[in-house]
């Protein structure tokens, strides 16, 4: 028996449930090799490398997951926290600054306490009586399309978010037809956008400001 494959055997399974698709997933903790890409991904220290870490790191350790890339960013991000739960234990003591003293503040975070922010977003928008478009959250393909950096920053790019919008388009449709999105020019699909009024558009505004976020309630006094 090779010594490399002596604790293959030993390496436990847990269950977890992704909180904004619902689907049941089962992972392993990661091993040596996969940390030190994340951690590579981290000396590196751009949005972009981290994220691709993170994701090579969920392909690597959860069963049914062929791109990581197709999860929206809650179930991503929950997903690899669990991961490190197990992997490297359930307390983190993420760097934090006070936004009023701006100093450092010392705190630590229970993974199983973080908690979706709301629920996902109805993703079915009737913009009128006969015309209506169903929309997904975002995924980190769906970013990594919108942004080089997997940065969004919708108020100095205003054609990054209507690219965005446009992405997440999955069908419209109106009385008599349902256009998928695939079937749909990216012209197409942004001319659509733009011919939305004002009030139109904001309900479409609305389902991306719902989008359901991880958080984690602290308290702590000001130094």
């Amino acid at each position: 028996m090779a010594v490399a494959t002596l604790l293959k055997s030993e390496v436990p399974n847990y269950n977890v449930t992704l909180p904004v698709s619902g689907k049941d997933l089962s992972f392993r903790p990661y091993k040596v090799k996969e940390e030190k890409v994340l951690l590579l991904a981290l000396q590196e220290g751009t949005e972009n490398a981290i994220l691709n870490g993170i994701k090579r790191l969920i392909e690597s350790c959860v069963d049914g997951i062929e791109d990581a890339g197709e999860l929206v960013m809650a179930d991503l991000e929950f997903l690899f926290l669990n991961l490190r739960a197990k992997s490297a234990g359930q307390q983190m003591e993420p760097n934090m600054t006070c936004p009023i003293t701006e100093k450092h503040i010392p705190v630590k975070i229970d993974i199983a306490k973080l908690e979706l922010s709301n629920e996902a977003p109805e993703n079915k928008i009737q913009l009128t009586e006969n015309v209506g478009l169903s929309l997904t959250l975002p995924t980190l393909n769906i970013i990594n399309k919108t942004s080089e950096s997997n940065v969004l920053d919708f108020e100095n790019d205003i054609e990054q978010f209507f690219n965005l919008i446009s992405l997440c388009i999955v069908e419209i449709w109106s009385e008599n037809e349902v256009f998928k999105a695939q079937e749909i020019s990216s012209e197409d699909r942004n001319l659509f956008i733009e011919s939305m009024t004002v009030e139109q558009f904001d309900k479409v505004l609305d389902f991306f400001k719902e989008a359901p976020k991880l958080q984690y309630k602290l308290k702590y006094k000001v130094p």
